[in-house]
Formats: structure tokens, sequence, C-alpha cells
């Protein structure tokens, strides 16, 4: 028995998560008793060198390890033996700290990890290691706990981890860089659709070779359409949903090497003149490609904010445990959350071709008979469970069935990579993309949702499917989130300083326009000045300020040029407009109708025009809700009472 046989057999942990039982997946975590993995060299990517093991330490808290890691995912336990060995570096260098005094110990078993180790984790001396993230901190202390329960000694007093307040994240692409991205995916999955759409019809429009004889093959001209036809009636007649070479040759009679006869690919064809072949033109032809599903899959998480893990655990094994009718033209979609433990959840069109739902409902039409297939032979999937209820599955090839899952991440970031560095080939500056991580689409999503929802927190946290308005908090204190607001507040300072340099005035309406992103022209802000102007003492506006009734203004010159002087009559007025933000200037003109009727005389009153006038404000105001007006009348009625507006006595002067 070698080394590796001994320490695999008894220190390995088996992945019993519920979708990975048939892979038989183990981690070994042979390396915390001798200081060096035995799955790595000393060159690989990402390790840091040998380190000191610790065998007792390692036997004392193996079995909560074990018991801890088994049900999880195998990244998840190669992330919990990450976060052990991080511990021993960091017992490591703490020894090297305090080597060579008195009361120098050195930690190798659970009674010698006492409070003060727990300390120094969080608050490094001198930088001679890293302070531990709060998440591999509270791991480690939690089995430490569970550990020191089961050996019956006392418990650790460790102080707690805080979470920093800003997430040191890198920073994220833009909204605009996102919804380009999106277009090239989009572009990318109506092309699959095409091509699925394209080879049903040439499979309709061939003829199957299995009704015609050797002869009649050599003797006529066999066309690739021949080929997607006969392909299918193979599957259908062998009940094999991806038959190899050798079995289409058993099955039209012919020994390989391929015969004269068979089809070769047209010319400007990218691969013209050479033979169709069955991974790369049958197979494509039928059911969707790794590539296609990290596309998919991509503008899926592009399109609802769901992350990685939500993503691929979407269950799809019945049509009621992934989707309900939302309206007559929206579909509600939901996954569950394992890591918050909750449902995540997304609304999607229902007939639109590359929104969330078309993509899951056209993919799990198309794997069907994957599907059925690995219900009858397990062996062709690495991960059978998983490929049972997910859409993300796909043809690896005429022996082997592939599916998406967290084990496809890396997989996921060099596709995208790759569409990026395609993109920017072609591109100006202005318009190159970023490098995009999948996890890159949530934060996002994330952000155009506080953007149009005029920055709610609340809303944001729906969207993003977070439990706790502290976590959506925390989520936009990033900083992607803080990088998007300092640049906003530079663009508002500028946009104030430009305006004070020209105008010596704020204009508050068009520095909101300008921070939406809406370009300004003099002939906007020219019509703006205009409807101003328009706007009059009683709040409404004028569809012909130069041509008032006579019977409103008598005096009126009519030249084109000289505007209306009655403003305070407007509401008895053909011409005029009401706005919604008319109600305090009416109310205010209200009140002082009011109150002119209660100091003039009847005589006076009934035979002014203003009795009128009081009726059809009084009309008009009935198109806002009583509790309004009346709160209105009320802010006017106390300032004409307690003398702070003076009341607009008609022409005549101001009364005081």
């Amino acid at each position: 028995m070698n080394e590796q046989d001994g320490f695999g057999l008894q220190y390995s942990v088996r992945c019993m998560h519920k979708d990975y039982l048939t892979a038989n997946v183990t981690v070994d975590f042979a390396e915390l008793w001798i200081g060096r993995s035995l799955a790595k060299s000393a060159s690989a990517k990402n390790w840091l060198g040998n380190f000191e093991g610790r065998p007792k330490l390692a036997s004392e808290v193996f079995e909560v390890v074990r018991r801890v890691a088994e049900t999880r995912r195998p990244q998840a336990i190669n992330g919990l033996l990450y976060e052990l060995r991080s511990f021993w570096r960091y017992l490591e260098a703490y020894e090297k700290c305090f080597e060579g005094e008195e009361d120098f110990a050195r930690i190798d078993s659970l009674e010698k990890i006492d409070t003060l180790h727990g300390i120094r984790w969080l608050a490094p001396l001198d930088k001679q290691w890293d302070a531990a993230r709060p998440e591999k901190y509270r791991s480690i202390y939690s089995i430490l706990q569970s550990s020191r329960r089961a050996a019956g000694l006392p418990p650790l007093y460790w102080p707690p981890a805080k979470n920093p307040d800003r997430i040191n994240r890198a920073d994220v692409p833009s909204r605009k860089q996102g919804i380009t991205l999106i277009k090239i995916l989009a572009r990318r999955a109506r092309l699959l659709w095409k091509r699925w759409d394209d080879s049903d019809g040439m499979a309709k429009a061939g003829r199957s070779l299995l009704d015609l004889s050797r002869e009649e093959l050599f003797a006529g001209e066999v066309t690739e359409e021949d080929l997607h036809t006969t392909y299918r009636e193979i599957i259908r007649i062998t009940d094999d949903p991806t038959p190899d070479l050798s079995k289409v040759a058993k099955t039209l009679g012919f020994k390989l090497p391929l015969p004269r006869w068979w089809p070769k690919k047209k010319p400007g064809h990218p691969r013209q003149g050479r033979a169709v072949n069955i991974e790369d033109d049958l197979l494509p032809s039928l059911y969707p490609t790794t590539e296609d599903l990290h596309c998919l899959a991509s503008l899926f998480m592009a399109r609802s904010g769901w992350n990685p893990t939500t993503l691929f655990a979407l269950n799809c094994a019945a049509d009621e445990k992934w989707f309900r009718t939302y309206g007559e033209d929206l579909i509600w979609l939901y996954s569950y959350k394992e890591r918050g433990g909750s449902w995540q959840d997304t609304v999607s069109p229902k007939d639109h071709a590359t929104h969330c739902f078309q993509i899951v409902r056209r993919l799990l039409k198309r794997t069907s008979a994957l599907r059925n297939e690995l219900r009858r032979n397990s062996n062709k999937c690495k991960y059978p469970e998983i490929a049972g209820r997910t859409p993300w599955l796909c043809a690896n090839n005429s022996k082997s069935i592939r599916v998406l899952s967290s084990h496809s991440l890396n997989a996921m970031r060099s596709f995208l990579a790759s569409v990026i560095r395609e993109h920017n080939l072609g591109c100006s500056n202005d318009e190159v993309i970023p490098m995009f991580k999948p996890s890159d689409f949530r934060d996002v999503f994330a952000e155009a949702v506080h953007r149009g929802g005029s920055y709610s927190v609340f809303l944001t946290q729906i969207a993003l499917g977070h439990t706790t308005s502290r976590s959506t908090r925390r989520y936009l204190r990033s900083v992607a989130w803080r990088k998007e607001s300092e640049k906003d507040l530079n663009n508002l300072i500028s946009n104030v300083l430009r305006q004070v340099e020209a105008h010596r005035v704020i204009d508050f309406t068009v520095l909101r326009a300008t921070m939406d992103g809406v370009s300004v022209t003099q002939e906007q802000i020219d019509r703006l000045e205009a409807y101003r102007r328009r706007r009059t003492y009683s709040g409404l506006g004028c569809k012909t300020p130069a041509d008032p009734p006579e019977w409103i203004d008598p005096q009126h010159p009519h030249d084109g040029k000289t505007f209306c002087v009655q403003g305070h009559r407007c509401a008895s007025c053909p011409s005029a407009v009401v706005f919604k933000d008319s109600l305090p200037q009416l109310a205010k003109c209200f009140a002082e109708l009011e109150w002119k009727r209660a100091n003039v005389g009847d005589v006076r009153w009934y035979e002014s025009t203003e009795s009128m006038d009081m009726d059809v404000i009084e009309a008009t105001l009935e198109q806002w809700p009583a509790e309004e007006v009346s709160q209105a009348l009320s802010i006017w009625r106390g300032k004409i009472s307690r003398g702070e507006h003076h009341v607009l006595i008609n022409a005549a002067g101001i009364h005081s």
C-alpha cells in the first residue's frame, strides 16, 4: 500500500449531496496530516507550497469535518478544505512569531487552541499572516467548537467576526456594457434557434437512405438533407438518441471507412469538401452543444439577475416545479436559492424567443430524448441526478451526455472571455466590453433595478431575492456601486458648475434631465422657457396666451405679441390648460375669492365676473382628492388670515 492509498482511504470525504451520488466524488483531506497535497504539485496554480501537518489536531476535528462536508457539493467540500488549509498556515505563522519564548507551546491539538488564537487571526501581528475573512473565520470556529464539545473540552470564546461595511469586489461592467453583451448573447441564441429550424427543414426535405439498395446509393446523389432524414430515422429505429458512426454504418449496411457516396459539405461552408459528420453536423442539428448551453445560461442570468447556483438549481422535472402563468403574456419562473434557504423568482415574457421562459422551454423540448435515454442508461452522464431535472443538458458527443452545474463555472468564464474578445476585436474603443464573470450579470442587474426603482432598497431586495434589507444594503455598498455613485456625484458637480458659469442660475429641470442621460438641446430649453412663461397666476397653462377671448381680457391689443394679463381668470377661459400640479395655485385663487366675497358687498360681488370664476374653480378642484383640496385650501386661508399673503384685487392693485 503506497502513501496515497493509505491516506486516501482513511481521510477522504465522499460527497453525499443528492446531485452527486452517482458521480462518487471524493475529496482527500490527508494534507492536513502530512502538510502537503497528494493531488497537487508544488508548481500547481494557487498552491502556496507545503505547510506543517498537524496529525493529532486533524484527527480530532476530522469527524466533524466529515459530517459538515459530506452533504455539500464537491466545490463546497473543496472550499472547506481550503479554509482548513488556511487555518493550518495561520497556526504555522503564529508559532513562528512566538518561537523561542518561555511559554511557547506548539499548537498540535484542540486543547492547545484558546481565545487568543481567534483574536490574533482577526488582527494579525505586523502582517505576519492575512486577517481571516469573516465567512472562513466563522466556519473554522464552528468546527472547533463542535469538535471540542465532542471531546468533552470547554468551549472556545473567540470574538465575533463582523462583516465589513464595504465589499471589496472588483469593479463590474456598467449597465450599458451589460446590455451590449445581452444583445451579443441573444444574437447567438437566435442563431441556435435558426440552426435547429434549418436542420428540421433539411430532415423534412430529405429522403431516408434505409429504403435504398447499395447499388442505388452509388448510382444516385446522396445529399446532406438525406443524411439528416436518415439519422433521425435510425434514432427512431434503434431508440438511441445519439447513435455513433459505427451504429449508423451497421444500420445502413456498409463498413468503415466512409463510402464514396457519403455527402460532403457544400461550397461556402467553412468545412467545404469535407464529409458531413455526426459530431459537428448531425448531433448539433438535434441537440444543444456545450457552447450553446454556456450562451443560454449566461443570457438567462443576465435577464433574471439570478446567481449561478440558483440557475443550476432550476428543477424542471415537472412544469409546476419551475413556472406558473403570470397574466396573459407573462410567466413566473422560480428556483430554490440554497444558500439563502429561500425561493428566487423572475418574470419573463411568454413568447420572447431569447428570454428566460422560451430558453428553458425550448431546451427541455429539444433534450427530452437525452433525458429519456438517461433513465435507461445513466452511465452516459457523469451526473445523472442533475440531468434528470435540469434544462442545462446537451449531447457532449455520440458517447456521452453533459450537464451544466456549479462545476461548469470555469468553462463558462472561458466562454464569456472568448465572446468578449471576439467582440472587442471589431469595435471602437468606446464600445469595448471588459471581461465578464458569470456572477457579474447579477451585479449589473442589481444596478439596473436599483436605478430603475428610483433607488429603492426594498424593490432591489425583492428583485435580488434577499431575505433581509441589510443584505441588500451591504450588497449595494460594493466597490462597483460606490464607483457608480462617485461618478454620478462628479457629473452632478460638473453640471451644476457648468450651469452657473453659463447662465448664473441652476435650472433643476435641466439638471435632472442631464443626470438621467438626456442630452438637452437649446431648442428643448427654449420650449421649456416658453412653457414656463405660459403658466399663469392661477397655476394653469394657456393654449393661446397672445390671443385671449375678448370677455376675458377686453383691453388686449391682439397684436400677436402681447400676452394676456388676466391670469387670475384662467379657470373660466376656454384656452386654459389644467395640470396635475395646478392644485396649490387654484386653491390660492379660490381662497382669495372667498376673502373677496366676505369683504365686498353682495351687489358688487354678484355683478362681477368673480362669482362665476369661483364656481368654475370650485368645479375644477373636484379633479383632485377631497383631502388634498381641503389641505391646500387650509394652507392659503391661514396665510391670508395671518397677513402672509396679500389678495389680488382685480386690476386695481394689491389690498393690504
